[in-house]
């Protein structure tokens, strides 16, 4: 038989074997025997046909087979990975059930196919778990006997390079090199014993050769050499040589295996794609860094499909947009992060801006750039919130690289700083589905409701029509800038609009299948089968011969559980549990069960549900502790969980709120209610894996990354009640829509964290059922429609008028007037506008005329030419992003106040010190601003929210907040302290985000009747919608806010210790920025108390920050010497005593602590060996690095002061440091 017909069969016999009905039924059985073990190990009684060792054994083949094409280039390649990623999954589903010595074979086996598949995020799952359950990382192998720790050496090695952990491979590898040249000796003393075998030669070389490539491999990792990856190869080549000549056909394979890897790794790798499609970014030594930093740091030494996809259609070197369109979990953030960095490098002054639509999501992308950017010496920023804009803000702005931000901020950016955006590069828009929110179609309003009266509920066109019109003035304003525009939630015909709308040329949008997402999804039914049996029903796997979908029977049970309360007799209490009609108990029931695979995200579709929910979670762990049923210990009671979401939920929430009961159990909860502080520490914690649980409304839906492994779906539909005219209430409901559902979906099996997520469905009802089938299909996803688009078909079927329109098109009009963008009382003009939006593209696709739409903005800017008449304040109103009407009430009552406004200004601008005058305003002027904005429109609060405030003197409530009067205090004295929920809700929505753009509207239109700059005001009024926001009345306070320090008690210590150090210093931004991110821990810990949380907080924001450009120079090697004084000599006396044995010229060593707890970048100074001080944190930065990637530095002192018991003087040692 020739070569050529081998091949050929060998492919009929793959193409036979993957189309046998009974083969692919026993790899349902065996997925279906994997997930009924994993939830009830030892307890299914469910009789299976399969034969264990036969599935093996056919795998195997599929591996070996596939391999074997592949090589030979022989057969459709993706059909052959998909045979080998088959091959992975099944492997992985019998190791569920196998014994412990087959099941550590079976998960290599799966872990190698991923590698090969393509599904690297899937191997390092399964290579975490053989080293978990297998391996002690912690002990490298000791000495023994020879082939024992050749062995555990091997395993240890082969295991790293599966996870691509870098470090460990060089140093396993340098350590077994050593270890194998002493075996040589040995060996060698062998020879001539009678007992000799040739066959420890070779497998002596085998090792060595298996190292050596390991070695290589890691090298070209760091480096991108690709003679070391091609000696890499070589390597491995002789190792298995060497191995199959020793006889040892289980290393032999595994090695051939890895040979299969490197072969697909060279179209996967970091290095080559980024040479291959983009060569010019590696002559850039922050690319070169970058590229290694990835390896070293993040394991990331390959690109995933999707990236792929992304480089290999020039995302890095177009100038063109692009649209992304891809499942969540398929690496959406890693394609904006490249996107990010290639603009950044293509020009010294490049900026880039990242918009995300929720406060969550821009938290998370600033802390990841942050995380990764900041490396490279470049600054990453954020601004959240409304309109409300201070100078240190500005400060920040001007200074970061990158800025992660809301729609709203950059609205507000592009009115009142336009000329900033002249140096953005790249511009990301994250979640851009939600182009549509804000403006209901006929179909969504609830029956019996206008759009009218939405509008007039909400004040607002919504955060839709706002983007729409922001990226359209932005693309008329830069258009030398790209767009990248992302979505893991919209149909086709909808990327195809974006492309139309957004992109230069004719081109596709990056997109990937769900099925290439790096994780699986599977989607089960829960539903009770008996009065106390429930089980559940996996809905998108393949039915088994007997017709039955992979099912897990008796999942949990309704019976009698311990209380944990005493009867009246004293008897211990019991209770039957959960009741089978109630949804809340059996998600809860659910949700502790499934808890033990991994962490829980139930989903609820609006929030009393999810209260419901939670208070049911507590009584289900109360009793299954009680009854001594836990799943997990992990769910066990806490009288005080060291949990920062705990602190900050007995701060805002007080003890009695559920959510604060539910952290006892680390359960967590995350709705729109909650106060932004005990959020933001549940996504943390939860992201951290601290809480196992977490109940959910949709705010987590929209992009956040959490490690969820199930998400359990409670309900998807909405009902409230409202009253008429005539006091009788109507029952109103909406249904999720279904790409918010599938975005929440996205949360279950995350790439990295899980091979597979799973979402359930709780099924108690006939209605559940159907709106299970209606959910079930990804494929029925609504379009994203333009807000704009949809006022028009509202205008064009009669269901509002221009007229109605014109108090809430005003404010946007206001901005193309004041920019002079399109001449609005043109309709032809306005028309041909429209056309560059994404409006026209879907007015042009739907054939819809859009006259109607272009009259209406005609009408209303007329209306405004109208009503404010002078060209200067109508570019002051745009600035405010208010309406028309809400600014002329403003100006209203500016003119009320204007002397007494006008004396205080005097008054203030009289004095040359006085801190109280200087750096905290007046209870007078607060109030005038907030009497001016307090009957807003858009101030109003939402009327979903109930004030239970001070009757008729909300001031009050506001002079307490921005004074600093502690949470408790706040809620306990001006509030009704049982309505807590509702005063957090307050918070957020009227004080935080509303009335600071009412203020800066107010300090806007007041500088124009002053006949001043905005800036010319005096700086403490500039920093009122900031203190409103933060709820500091200390401008300094402010600073450490905008930072991002969210605690205010820490933030009023931070102001507090810089105005005691510099009581006559100016505002100089710079000088606090440089100040704060230089102190030392041990100045923390003694003139700042807070709690340990708040420390930690303190330190994350302190060791992210960035501070000037010595790290970028330092990179681009335009900069070799560093000056740094010597910190924190002074906090210890054996410090001072060997410091003062220092003189001018001395050598001093520089070391890493790594393992720092508060800062991993620090870098310690030592003189003769002894320890007495540290080099300074923005220069720490630099050297560390410098110091990671082996380079020479050098340290010698060039100024000593010695100490002066009368002068009382701290030693003082400056250094310089060379960098060669």
């Amino acid at each position: 038989m020739d070569k050529q017909t081998f091949l050929k069969n060998t492919s009929n016999s793959l193409r036979e074997l993957n189309s046998d009905p009974i083969f692919r039924n026993n790899l349902y059985q065996v997925r279906t025997k994997a997930i009924q073990h994993e939830f009830l190990p030892g307890q299914s009684d469910t009789q299976f046909t399969f034969d264990f060792k036969r599935i093996w054994q056919y795998c195997d083949y599929l591996l070996s087979e596939s391999i074997l094409l592949l090589k030979e280039n022989f057969d459709d390649k993706n059909y052959l990975l998909e045979n080998i990623k088959t091959a992975a999954q099944s492997f992985e589903f019998l190791a569920k059930f196998a014994n412990r010595e087959e099941r550590e074979t079976l998960l290599i086996n799966s872990a190698i196919c991923y590698q090969i598949s393509g599904y690297q995020a899937n191997s390092f799952c399964i290579s975490r778990l053989i080293e978990a359950e297998f391996l002690n990382q912690a002990n490298i192998p000791q000495p023994g006997e020879i082939d024992s720790e050749l062995t555990r050496f091997f395993r240890q090695a082969f295991i790293n390079f599966l996870r691509r952990e870098v470090r460990r491979m060089q140093e396993v590898s340098s350590l077994a090199i050593d270890r194998i040249n002493g075996f040589q000796t040995t060996i060698s003393q062998q020879i001539k014993h009678p007992d000799f075998s040739i066959n420890d030669v070779f497998a002596l070389t085998a090792h060595a050769f298996f190292h050596r490539s390991i070695s290589d491999f890691s090298q070209f990792c760091l480096s991108g050499n690709l003679e070391i990856f091609e000696e890499c190869k070589r390597k491995l080549q002789k190792s298995q040589c060497n191995f199959s000549k020793a006889g040892d056909s289980t290393f032999a394979v595994i090695v051939s295996e890895l040979l299969a890897i490197l072969d697909l790794f060279s179209e996967r790798s970091t290095w080559i794609n980024i040479n291959e499609y983009a060569s010019n970014l590696l002559n850039d030594p922050i690319w070169r860094f970058y590229l290694r930093n990835l390896a070293q740091e993040k394991s990331i030494v390959e690109f995933w499909v999707s990236q792929l996809k992304a480089i290999q259609n020039h995302l890095l070197t177009s100038n063109d947009s692009f649209v992304v369109q891809m499942p969540t979990s398929a690496g959406k953030t890693f394609i904006a992060e490249l996107a990010i960095l290639a603009s950044l490098t293509a020009g010294a002054d490049t900026r880039c801006l990242y918009i995300a639509p929720y406060r969550a999501l821009v938290n998370e992308v600033q802390s990841h750039l942050s995380n990764v950017l900041s490396k490279l010496g470049y600054r990453v920023s954020k601004l959240v919130g409304g309109f409300e804009f201070d100078t240190f803000q500005n400060f920040l702005l001007t200074q970061a690289h990158v800025l992660v931000t809301t729609p709203e901020k950059v609205d507000m950016l592009l009115r009142t700083k336009p000329d900033y955006f002249n140096e953005i590069g790249t511009i990301i828009v994250d979640e851009g589905h939600m182009i549509d929110e804000g403006i209901s179609t006929l179909e969504d309003l609830p029956e019996g409701k206008t759009l009218l009266e939405e509008l007039h509920e909400q004040e607002t066109l919504g955060r839709g029509v706002l983007l729409e019109f922001l990226m359209t003035r932005l693309k008329a304003k830069i258009p030398q800038s790209r767009f990248i525009f992302i979505s893991a939630v919209m149909p086709e015909v909808n990327s195809d609009d974006f492309v139309r709308w957004l992109c230069s040329s004719q081109q596709d949008a990056l997109h990937i299948d769900p099925s290439e997402r790096p994780s699986r999804q599977v989607i089960g039914k829960f539903e009770w089968r008996s009065e106390n049996n429930g089980e559940i029903q996996y809905l998108n796997l393949p039915q088994l011969s007997t017709g039955r979908q992979p099912w897990v029977p008796s999942f949990i049970q309704r019976k009698q559980y311990y209380t944990g309360e005493l009867t009246p007799t004293g008897r211990r209490e019991r209770k039957s549990w959960p009741d089978i009609n109630n949804k809340s108990q059996t998600s809860a029931m659910l949700a502790v069960r499934l808890a033990k695979t991994g962490p829980v995200l139930v989903f609820c579709a609006q929030t009393r549900d999810a209260r419901d929910v939670l208070n049911n979670l507590v009584k289900t762990l109360k009793y299954l502790e009680a009854s001594e049923e836990l799943p997990t210990d992990d769910l066990r009671y806490e009288a005080e969980p060291n949990l920062a979401s705990y602190h900050e939920a007995i701060e805002w929430l007080g003890e009695g709120h559920p959510l604060t009961q539910a952290l006892h159990y680390r359960v967590g909860l995350h709705y729109g209610p909650l106060p932004d502080p005990v959020r933001q520490a549940i996504e943390e914690e939860f992201r951290d894996n601290r809480l196992r649980i977490l109940v959910s409304t949709n705010t987590l839906g929209q992009g956040v990354n959490l490690p969820v492994k199930t998400v359990i779906i409670h309900s998807l539909e909405r009902r409230w009640s409202e009253s008429t005219n005539d006091g009788e209430p109507v029952i109103y409901s909406n249904s999720l829509r279904k790409r918010d559902f599938w975005n929440i979906c996205g949360r279950a099996g995350r790439a990295g964290k899980e091979t597979e997520g799973q979402v359930v469905f709780v099924k108690i009802t006939s209605h559940d059922e159907e709106l299970i089938r209606e959910y079930q299909n990804q494929g029925n996803l609504e379009e994203v429609d333009s807000g704009l688009f949809k006022i028009l078909q509202a205008l064009v079927e009669r269901r509002i008028s221009q007229n109605d329109l014109i108090g809430y098109l005003d404010s946007h009009l206001l901005a193309l007037l004041a920019e002079e963008a399109v001449d609005t009382q043109d309709e032809a003009n306005i028309s041909s506008f429209l056309d560059t939006s994404l409006v026209g593209v879907q007015a042009n696709r739907k054939q819809v005329e859009k006259t109607p739409l272009a009259s209406a903005m005609r009408t209303a800017s007329a209306w405004i030419l109208d009503q404010v008449e002078d060209e200067g304040l109508r570019k002051v109103f745009a600035a405010t992003g208010l309406r028309v009407s809400s600014c002329q009430a403003i100006e209203a009552n500016i003119n009320q106040y204007f002397e007494e406004i006008r004396s205080e200004l005097e008054n203030i601008e009289n004095v040359e010190y006085v801190e109280n005058t200087r750096f905290r305003n007046s209870d007078f002027f607060i109030q005038v601003a907030f009497i001016a904005c307090q009957s807003l429109p858009e101030m109003r609060l939402l009327h979903t929210i109930d004030y239970h405030g001070p009757e008729g003197d909300e001031f009050s409530l506001i002079r307490s907040w921005v004074n600093g009067a502690p949470i408790r205090e706040l809620r306990n004295n001006l509030w009704d302290p049982d309505k807590e929920e509702d005063f957090s809700r307050y918070l957020a929505d009227r004080i935080t985000y509303k009335l600071p753009w009412g203020i800066n509207g107010f300090l806007s239109i007041l500088a124009f009747k002053l006949g001043r700059e905005y800036t010319d005001l005096p700086v403490i009024w500039q920093h009122l919608p900031s203190m409103v926001k933060f709820g500091v009345n200390s401008i300094f306070s402010c600073w450490a806010s905008s930072l991002g320090i969210t605690s205010r008690n820490s933030a009023l210590q931070i102001g507090q210790a810089y105005l005691s150090e510099n009581p006559f210093q100016t505002l100089d931004y710079s000088d606090f920025v440089r100040w704060f991110v230089n102190l030392p821990n041990d100045y923390i810990f003694s003139e700042i108390s807070v709690s340990n949380f708040e420390y930690s907080s303190m330190f994350k924001i302190r060791n992210g920050i960035v501070f000037g450009n010595e790290s970028l120079q330092c990179l681009r090697e335009e900069i070799q010497e560093i000056e740094s004084p010597v910190r924190e000599i002074s906090y210890v006396d054996s410090r001072v005593t060997v410091a003062a044995k220092v003189r001018e010229g001395d050598v001093l060593e520089l070391n890493l602590e790594p393992d720092n707890p508060y800062d991993p970048t620090a870098v310690s100074v030592s003189f003769d060996g002894e320890q007495i001080g540290y080099v300074q944190r923005d220069k720490a930065i630099i050297i560390s690095r410098e110091l990671q990637l082996g380079k020479q530095v050098t340290a010698r002192a060039t100024r000593v002061r010695f100490i002066d018991d009368q002068a009382n003087q701290d030693p003082l040692i400056d250094m310089q440091i060379m960098i060669e």
